[in-house]
């Protein structure tokens, strides 16, 4: 703590020409008598600056925070469970007893995973039986992961993966078999309930089933109560390049330094820029070519199951460097090199890939041949080169089965956009993100914009309906606005501003927009929590309202009767008041997307309530 002793009207000219200032201030620190000169300000207004003459620092307290974590979406993947799907962000308060943070939410279908700042991973997830749910509980890992720190975790449909901060990366095959396990007994006693209650009533059999029942729902509330971790068992992903002296020596790469899991398969980056493929590749989305399929096949259909069971090292073309990220979608992976080039491959029948419009042979079709073709009528002949970087003939199946690059963003009365900062994929679509302002502005001042392209059937591509594929289109965020993360879900995406706020949009049956409905959300939307009625509003809401009647709906309504009373009685009643909008609290540092689940971390200042 520094103490002001003196104040100076002048001091030695080097300080003035230093700081620019003719008063000062002599500060003492309560620690071994430390003292010196600090500027203050002055009448015209000069700017406080701190001078090097101090020996000690001037130390400003730190505003406490807490984190608070929301979640929404399918009901099975909600940490503890949920009844009904969840269709507005809520507060999960167990989240809040972990005095370590948070770092990373992670769903799959039915489960999920959080990771905590030390490296220490929870999960919870349903059971075998619909409703039963398990956890969360923190993880027991053992096997290969065994003491070591996770520092990402990932969900593919039935499997969960994490890296280490060693470079592991890490499969747990029997996770889902787990749970199952731990939920067996509030499955059992659920079984035995529904037989007790089925039986005659007064019988022998109803009495005995009964009995069991009892005994049955006491072991289920002991493991519902019961804290002990989760024993998960490990295994490095076989294959891949481990850290270690034998790696470097047999050229491996090195460790793994990021992941990403997608539906059927994934994709690892190691230290030295390999990357690496392993799962499904039925359209060649590990990058091998697959097998061919025996006699034609239609645009949509699906082919035979293929899998790469070991991870095999993705052959680049010669002109890329190494590989510094990597993207996957649900049958689909995109890669940014160290030069900013971008390259897609694997499924490409909703021209998901990013090469241009691939589904017609590369012209203008507006004024294509039929009954009368365009000669016989006259007028201009219309046929316009698409942007594209690959075509495919008519019987090839849409897909690509070694890196492309991409093709950018058609850029309309401005320069071309820069090289993409970072992809995001849901299952069928890709979102990228591109800088949108001049390269001479500050970072400070920096925005961006985010273009998509592929399956836009559930909205996903942030745009309209309008168009059931679509190539390179910009998503409708605000203007100006600077996206610091993007997360996608199956059909659906989070995006996270600069400024705090989060929007979102796409396919929502399960609420994972978080907007209070189910259904789909074209342009993004702001997520907040649940508006409030005002009390004057209270008489409004009934039992019997519709789940997905949100507050906004209730006073459409009242307002609705409240103008037609006027006009056929002439009733001059109080107009009703709207519902107050509760904006999520403190600053959202992360967001996270999981097939049709939403989560978002939030820092509150102050202490956590108890």
């Amino acid at each position: 703590m520094w103490r002001v002793t003196r104040v100076a009207a002048s001091v030695t000219r080097n300080q003035r020409q230093i700081a620019g200032f003719h008063r000062f201030c002599h500060v003492r620190s309560a620690h071994a008598g430390r003292d010196g000169w600090l500027p203050v300000v002055t009448a015209g207004g000069a700017v406080l600056l701190g001078l090097s003459l101090a020996e000690g620092p001037i130390r400003a307290k730190a505003v406490e925070t807490h984190q608070e974590v929301f979640v929404w979406g399918r009901a099975g993947s909600i940490p503890g469970g949920a009844p009904t799907d969840v269709l507005w962000p809520t507060r999960v308060p167990w989240f809040e007893t972990n005095k370590a943070g948070w770092e990373k939410v992670a769903f799959g279908p039915n489960f999920g995973a959080a990771l905590d700042r030390s490296g220490h991973l929870y999960v919870w997830g349903e059971g075998s039986m619909p409703g039963t749910f398990v956890g969360p509980l923190e993880a027991d890992i053992q096997g290969d992961g065994r003491g070591q720190a996770i520092v990402d975790v990932q969900f593919s449909a039935k499997k969960m993966f994490a890296l280490t901060k060693r470079g592991h990366a890490l499969v747990f095959e029997g996770f889902l078999e787990a749970l199952h396990e731990r939920a067996a007994p509030l499955a059992n006693a659920r079984e035995l309930t529904a037989k007790a209650e089925a039986a005659a009533e007064g019988s022998e059999e109803a009495a005995a089933l009964k009995a069991e029942a009892e005994q049955a729902e006491r072991a289920a509330a002991m493991s519902r109560e019961s804290k002990a971790p989760l024993v998960l068992r490990s295994t490095a992903v076989p294959g891949l390049p481990r850290p270690g002296r034998l790696s470097a020596l047999l050229g491996r790469g090195g460790s793994v330094k990021q992941m990403s899991i997608g539906l059927e398969h994934g994709a690892f980056v190691t230290k030295s820029g390999e990357l690496w493929c392993v799962g499904g590749n039925e359209w060649g989305q590990c990058g091998v070519v697959p097998p061919k399929q025996k006699g034609p096949m239609g645009a949509v259909e699906d082919r035979s199951r293929i899998e790469v069971e070991f991870p095999v090292r993705v052959s680049m073309p010669e002109t890329a460097g190494p590989v510094v990220s990597v993207e996957v979608g649900g049958r689909h992976t995109t890669l940014i090199d160290s030069t900013g080039r971008s390259y897609a491959f694997g499924d490409d029948r909703r021209i998901q890939l990013g090469l241009g419009d691939t589904r017609t042979g590369g012209s203008d079709e507006r004024h294509s041949y039929g009954v009368m073709h365009q000669d016989a009528l006259g007028g201009m002949k219309v046929k316009g080169e698409i942007q594209r970087s690959v075509s495919y003939r008519y019987y090839d199946p849409h897909m690509q089965s070694s890196p492309k690059e991409m093709v950018p963003p058609l850029a309309v009365n401005r320069p071309d956009y820069p090289p993409a900062s970072f992809y995001r994929c849901g299952e069928d679509f890709t979102m990228g993100i591109f800088r949108d302002s001049p390269d001479w502005y500050p970072d400070s001042d920096m925005t961006n914009v985010i273009f998509a392209c592929g399956e836009n059937g559930g909205a996903q591509c942030g745009r309209s309906t309008h168009q059931q594929q679509q190539v390179w289109s910009q998503v409708r965020l605000p203007k100006h606005s600077r996206t610091k993360d993007l997360r996608c879900g199956q059909a659906h995406c989070l995006a996270l501003l600069e400024s705090g706020e989060v929007f979102a949009w796409g396919s929502n049956p399960q609420g994972q927009c978080g907007n209070g409905k189910r259904s789909l959300v074209p342009k993004p939307i702001r997520v907040t929590q649940r508006p409030v009625l005002q009390s004057s509003m209270a008489s409004a809401v009934t039992p019997e309202q519709p789940a997905t009647l949100t507050p906004q709906d209730i006073y459409k309504q009242a307002m609705y009767r409240h103008a037609s009373e006027r006009m056929e009685k002439g009733k001059d009643a109080d107009v009703p008041l709207p519902p107050v909008q509760v904006a999520l609290p403190g600053r959202v540092t992360s967001v996270a997307c999981g097939f049709r689940s939403s989560a978002l971390i939030c820092e509150v200042p102050g202490e956590a309530s108890s």
